[in-house]
């Protein structure tokens, strides 16, 4: 006799009712399938809303993963992916621009068209105790905005969920996409390396001004190079450089400083605040840099940019410490916008009192140590 059959299990079903819906209780919706997303939020929502079937927080056959927080519906997918549907040609016409100057690190589809176009801007309230932030339609750029004087309309109004993901650090693990700059400072000053490898978007490359004129120019076999020799960044041909970094790597002195940020993507991370910090330097160096000032230049989409603007007392922190930016005649306004913890109980002696001595003693004094200074006779 044959056994009798057992049943089978079935798998547990990823459909469940949004608890989240202020209409619909009980209606059946998807959860996002990557590991760790639902840690943040279980309930996807679609932040594209371009088709008008877009499932918007509600059914769809497949959600697509970007981050925690950010997630875009199959039929917003289909929309701009499927050559019978209207967003063809604009996905189409985007890629063309896009692959005219990437290089091989990011390659163009759907996923990388909708964070580069439709990825939503957040700014900071900057009334006094406020300090929320807000999200603004994909269709406005971050450097349209003047975001020195960007308020509320109702700084009692709750902040969005989807920030608070991005206030803890271990947030950028669950990012699944490669984080581009949009008009950045950076564009006209790395135009030697492909711009998707040095985390900007090769679709904004075209609108940058042109390069600075070069001050010096060094012989390299047959190819005279044409370089800045105060310029932050190494040239691709040019090799190492003093106070000059990689745009793409992390320096020894870095790694050591930020174990953390070892690995992808806090790697990419990592590098767009370090050399937007730079570039900034570079572009006006009698002007302290603050950490507003350069939170305004990380030009990024989605919350991406809430992590990073979180992240970035720290970098400014380590890059004036050690001179990089904030340095030389520049007096530091009190108290010190980089976070430095204040070493008024510690005392240094600088001996010498030549150019290099004076600026060390500077340099140190800014950053509130007590610097006595001895010159022999």
């Amino acid at each position: 006799m044959s056994a009798p059959s057992v049943p089978r299990k079935r798998k547990a079903s990823s459909l469940l009712a949004n608890p989240h819906s202020p209409v619909e209780k009980k209606r059946q919706v998807r959860r996002c399938e990557r590991k760790g997303c639902d840690r943040y939020n279980g309930f996807p929502f679609c932040f594209v809303q371009a088709s008008e079937r877009c499932a918007k927080d509600g059914y769809t056959s497949r959600w697509y993963h970007l981050s925690a927080g950010q997630h875009f519906c199959n039929e917003c997918f289909e929309y701009f992916y499927r050559n019978n549907k209207p967003g063809n040609a604009v996905y189409n016409h985007w890629c063309s621009l896009w692959e005219k100057e990437a290089g091989d690190r990011v390659i163009a589809g759907p996923k990388v068209f909708l964070v580069d176009q439709y990825l939503p801007v957040w700014v900071q309230c900057t009334l006094e105790g406020c300090g929320k932030w807000r999200k603004l339609p994909p269709s406005i750029e971050l450097h349209h905005v003047k975001q020195s004087i960007v308020k509320c309309n109702d700084c009692q109004a709750p902040e969005d969920e989807v920030v608070a993901m991005a206030r803890t650090i271990e947030w950028a693990e669950t990012i699944s996409y490669t984080p581009m700059l949009r008009f950045s400072v950076l564009a006209s000053m790395l135009n030697e390396y492909f711009p998707d490898g040095v985390g900007v978007s090769p679709t904004t490359i075209t609108h940058t001004p042109p390069p600075t004129p070069s001050l010096q120019s060094l012989q390299l076999g047959a190819t005279a190079l044409q370089y800045d020799p105060l310029h932050p960044f190494n040239h691709p041909q040019e090799g190492s450089r003093a106070q000059a970094f990689t745009p793409d790597v992390m320096a020894p002195e870095e790694k050591q400083a930020f174990p953390e940020f070892l690995c992808s993507p806090y790697t990419e991370l990592y590098l767009i605040i370090r050399n937007t910090i730079l570039a900034l330097w570079f572009l006006d160096c009698k002007e302290c840099l603050t950490d507003r000032t350069c939170v305004e230049a990380i030009s990024l989409r989605g919350i991406t940019r809430v992590w990073c603007a979180l992240q970035l007392p720290r970098v400014l922190s380590f890059l004036s410490v050690r001179g990089f930016v904030n340095a030389g005649a520049l007096d530091l306004p009190p108290p010190a916008s980089t976070a430095i913890t204040n070493r008024a109980s510690t005392r240094v002696l600088v001996i010498g009192a030549g150019v290099a001595g004076l600026t060390a003693a500077h340099h140190l004094r800014n950053f509130g140590y007590k610097v006595t200074v001895l010159e022999a006779g």
